[in-house]
């Protein structure tokens, strides 16, 4: 029997029965508690944009996603994008009426986003099985369907199994061969292919064997473009390749990619991208290809002039004199960077997680990732040039790369003279004020309730650099491996501690809260270093953060923390 068939004979023995639906409104800078439940969860973002974290992985969830966890499953959600988020949430279970025993595989895998089409028909059922009539959700409060009557199950329950059906018809070329889905997604690669020919949306909706109408709604879903619009992206995408690498003339480009006219080449060219070609192909052509740190070749501009940088070290590009015209700015407005000369003026906040539109809507010559899930690179490259930045590498060695890419090597040289020196002061300092001895470790709460012992990051890679020894075993061994940090419970902390302990306090309200509660519990007033005075809270955002400025600003306020430890023994 082939794979095929068999998965059409499973789905035809599988019975969906729900069992809770609720709704969620998260408010800004909210994460929620851990949650596992027993059977399946379907998570709807019905408005705003999120981050999903299952076994503690990351998975950027944006507006209109939809994601089917599995049974036991350990997942939860955090929310700094600025905005509210409109989630929904339906548990229900899986039985193999076959067998007779309940069905606990997982569907896909945990980061596939499920397709819901028509979403406007989606959307409107999951209000109805989760919420009362005329029932609006409150910020940060959590509320669902209460049935009066079994009759009232009954209609949401077959709800469900529209729903549900609607999921598993768009979702599986298994499960199905027809369907909406299969012909839009053949239709995308046929334009893809054929994009320069003179398409119309009456021929390729056609082709797909279509309404228009829903042929256009299809498309917008799976591209996030209306059918025509899509098509000159793909157009101009291609011409940018051909404005750089030959000398022919605009008519000849615009004919080759699909434009029968080149003034209405070059009018939706500028639309696209700012600038008329010629004047793309000039820029571009003062370019250079890299190999970036996830192995992509790419060619960027010698000198990028509107540089989207999303990750934690924004400071490395600032320090090198780079100011981005936008980046993700949670948490850094107390941080060293906004008390530097024009702090993080000018520099539009494009959210957590990366937000498509925004990073568009700001016309970027270049991209920077630090770190980024590569499920999602090729839609962020698509906008521009896109390179990934490893911020996780030694300070020396990201400023030395990126000062070769964006042709700020003098710059960089510069900064690294600057920290050597600062450096070299500190671990003077450090030496001459802690020579008894004494082991440190760093604690920090994040994700909401989730407790780390810190490793090869923040601050406990700072005092690694000013002394190896400073650190405990456990901490030097975390280091060794190159492990940013360890996720511990919360009743371990104690077993990590050293004799002296720095608490970096967070931002984030969640995290905060959490961390100001172990603070006051007998566990944390239990631990030897904290009855003798010796455990230290300092502010997350200027502390534990590692970029270049950060960590310049730290060497130079050091003899702060040395003197507080100073006085504790007084």
């Amino acid at each position: 029997m082939d794979q095929a068939r068999s998965h059409g004979e499973r789905l035809r023995s599988l019975l969906f029965h729900m069992l809770e639906a609720r709704q969620w409104m998260l408010r800004e800078d909210q994460v929620t508690e851990e949650r596992s439940r027993s059977f399946y969860t379907l998570l709807l973002v019905a408005s705003g944009d999120c981050s999903l974290y299952a076994d503690d992985g990351l998975i950027p969830a944006l507006e209109q996603s939809c994601f089917i966890l599995p049974p036991r499953q350990r997942w939860y959600i955090s929310n700094y994008s600025g905005e509210e988020v409109l989630l929904y949430e339906i548990t229900f279970k899986m039985i193999d009426a076959d067998s007779e025993s309940v069905f606990r595989e997982p569907l896909r895998p945990i980061h596939y986003n499920w397709r819901l089409f028509p979403y406007s028909r989606g959307l409107k059922l999951t209000r109805q099985l989760t919420t009362e009539e005329g029932q609006e959700p409150d910020s940060g409060v959590e509320s669902g369907f209460s049935a009066n009557t079994g009759m009232d199950w009954l209609n949401r329950r077959l709800m469900f199994q529209t729903l549900i059906g609607m999921l598993l018809e768009h979702n599986s070329e298994h499960i199905t061969s027809g369907g909406a889905l299969p012909s839009a997604e053949r239709s995308i690669a046929f334009m893809e292919e054929h994009y320069m020919l003179p398409l119309s949306i009456k021929h390729l909706a056609g082709q797909a064997g279509m309404p228009q109408s829903q042929y256009v709604s299809m498309i917008k879903q799976l591209t996030g473009s209306a059918p025509l619009d899509f098509l000159n992206q793909l157009r101009i995408k291609h011409a940018k390749t051909l404005l750089v690498t030959t000398g022919d003339p605009l008519r000849e480009i615009a004919k080759k990619v699909g434009f029968e006219d080149e003034y209405y080449f070059s009018r939706r060219f500028r639309q696209s991208t700012g600038i008329a070609p010629r004047q793309y192909a000039q820029s571009m052509r003062g370019s250079k290809k890299i190999i970036d740190d996830a192995g992509h070749e790419v060619r960027i501009p010698l000198s990028p002039r509107r540089i989207v940088y999303f990750g934690e070290v924004l400071g490395d590009l600032l320090a090198l004199g780079v100011r981005p015209v936008g980046s993700n700015l949670y948490e850094l407005g107390t941080s060293w960077l906004s008390e530097e000369d024009g702090g993080l003026e000018g520099i539009e906040d494009i959210g957590i997680p990366f937000r498509l539109s925004k990073a568009r809507a700001l016309e970027p010559d270049l991209i920077i990732l630090s770190n980024m899930d590569e499920r999602i690179y090729g839609e962020i490259s698509a906008i521009a040039p896109t390179i990934v930045y490893n911020s996780y590498d030694s300070l020396l060695q990201r400023l030395r790369r990126l000062g070769e890419w964006l042709g700020k090597g003098e710059e960089a040289d510069g900064f690294i003279d600057r920290y050597s020196l600062l450096l070299e002061d500190a671990r003077l300092a450090w030496k001459q004020g802690m020579s008894n001895g004494e082991k440190a470790s760093v604690f920090i709460c994040h994700r909401g309730r989730k407790w780390f012992v810190m490793g090869k990051l923040g601050l406990s890679e700072l005092l690694h650099n000013v002394d190896e020894a400073s650190l405990t075993d456990g901490i030097q061994a975390l280091i060794a491996a190159g492990d940013a940090y360890l996720m511990i419970d919360r009743q371990d902390i104690a077993k990590h501690a050293g004799d002296i302990l720095f608490i970096p306090m967070p931002e984030n309200s969640s995290s905060r809260e959490t961390t100001e509660q172990m603070l006051r519990s007998d566990l944390w007033l239990s631990i030897p270093a904290v009855r003798r005075g010796r455990a230290f809270v300092v502010e997350e955002s200027r502390w534990n953060l590692y970029d270049a400025i950060s960590r310049i600003r730290q060497l130079e306020h050091l003899q702060s923390l040395i003197d507080r430890v100073h006085e504790s023994r007084d």
